[in-house]
């Protein structure tokens, strides 16, 4: 904060009432800071409290971490082939499967013995196998 701040003076500042930046008046200073203000919106008065940054850390995005996975996944799969998805046919964690609409993918996990997910370039899906 700057000193330039006094007593009657409008600034911004975050209402905790509204959950808004927007203007308020200083009512008291403590030091070179707004000791209590009162928003001019919904007329609360509070204590000043400052905005404090958080700096976040760099976080992958769910869509890269996917491909990563997908990728990772891909090429640790049984076969060099994949083999063509049926309903009909049962698949085993592991197995390179190509999709007619998802494309290529891996199988991840057996949910039951008819269900399986399966991990694509642009998501997971799950689907029947084993019918």
């Amino acid at each position: 904060m700057t000193s330039s701040l006094s007593v009657g003076q409008e600034f911004l500042c975050h209402c905790a009432k509204c959950n808004l930046e927007l203007a308020h008046i200083i009512i008291t200073m403590k030091g070179n800071e707004p000791g209590k203000v009162q928003c001019k919106t919904c007329q609360s008065v509070h204590t000043f409290k400052p905005k404090i940054i958080k700096k976040r850390g760099k976080r992958k995005s769910t869509q890269v971490q996917h491909l990563e996975n997908w990728s990772s996944k891909m090429q640790s799969g049984k076969q060099e082939a994949p083999i063509d998805y049926s309903p009909t046919k049962k698949f085993e964690i592991g197995d390179i499967i190509r999709h007619p609409t998802f494309g290529d993918g891996i199988v991840n996990r057996l949910i039951d013995n008819n269900k399986i997910e399966i991990v694509f370039e642009a998501d997971s899906k799950f689907l029947v196998h084993n019918k």
